[in-house]
């Protein structure tokens, strides 16, 4: 079974970050209309269930997804933060975020959450990674012709993968087939 959505980058700001985008990105697309920013959200680890969206909410995601996919590459690169796109996750994260509550369950849950909310929640959690010591941990798969990014929480800090499951195997494989050509 296919996953729709991908929230395995260690971090729900690359989450968003990896959701597709423009240009050669455009080929992972999953934000299309309001609707999957919805099915997004309520799938993603912030837990807020089902909440409406609009195309607003749509457009200030996908300003968000870029912002975020520019400073997590700058980040990795160990590269100057570019200026532009601070503004923009400084903008966003200056909106007002979900606010938590305590439900009888034990669980945490979200007063009144709304798709706004939530984007400003992700960009408050950008700057907080980008902002903090965790951001000398963002890295970029180093698979062959992979994009993604990651935040390396291994003990050692010598992730190199995405996924295991997926690039590190990949890179496994041809290793692996490259030695027994050799042989």
């Amino acid at each position: 079974m296919e996953e729709r959505f991908w929230f395995r980058s260690g971090h729900i700001a690359l989450d968003l970050a990896l959701a597709g985008g423009p240009g050669w990105r455009s080929r992972w697309e999953v934000l299309n209309e309001p609707a999957d920013l919805a099915a997004w959200l309520a799938a993603s680890p912030l837990g807020v269930g089902e909440v409406r969206t609009t195309a607003a909410d749509l457009a200030i995601a996908h300003e968000l997804r870029e912002a975020l996919w520019h400073l997590g590459l700058a980040a990795a690169a160990t590269e100057p933060l570019p200026r532009s796109w601070l503004a923009t996750l400084n903008r966003a994260a200056a909106r007002p975020g979900l606010q938590p509550r305590l439900v009888a369950t034990g669980r945490r849950s979200w007063h009144r959450p709304t798709a706004a909310r939530a984007l400003a929640s992700i960009a408050t959690a950008g700057v907080e990674l980008l902002g903090g010591e965790a951001a000398a941990q963002v890295r970029r798969c180093q698979g062959d012709r992979c994009w993604l990014l990651f935040v390396d929480t291994s003990p050692a800090r010598s992730r190199r993968w995405c996924s295991m499951s997926r690039c590190g195997n990949r890179a496994k494989v041809r290793s692996h087939r490259a030695r027994a050509a050799g042989t």
